[in-house]
């Protein structure tokens, strides 16, 4: 299974010292039950890349988990078409 994630906020990666963050800690827990190839999380954010990789080995490192994890940057001119 493949997912996307809209969103790099405190509910996704628990920003801000406020824990784990709901999405991606569920995330990793579920995968070890079933098939997560891969999560996509956007945003529109650069800065949100590194909060998100850090998030992650947090959250791995916590759960034991080895949930893959890559970044995409939403860039305005993708927001600008996606607009037309």
């Amino acid at each position: 299974m493949r997912i996307i994630i809209l969103g790099s906020g405190m509910y996704v990666t628990g920003r801000n010292g406020t824990g784990t963050g709901t999405i991606l800690s569920s995330l990793a827990q579920s995968s070890k039950a079933m098939d997560i190839e891969e999560v996509l999380v956007v945003s529109k954010s650069k800065s949100s890349e590194a909060q998100v990789v850090e998030a992650m080995y947090r959250i791995n490192t916590k759960l034991k988990s080895n949930l893959s994890v890559r970044f995409a940057l939403l860039e305005d001119d993708f927001e600008k078409q996606l607009q037309k």
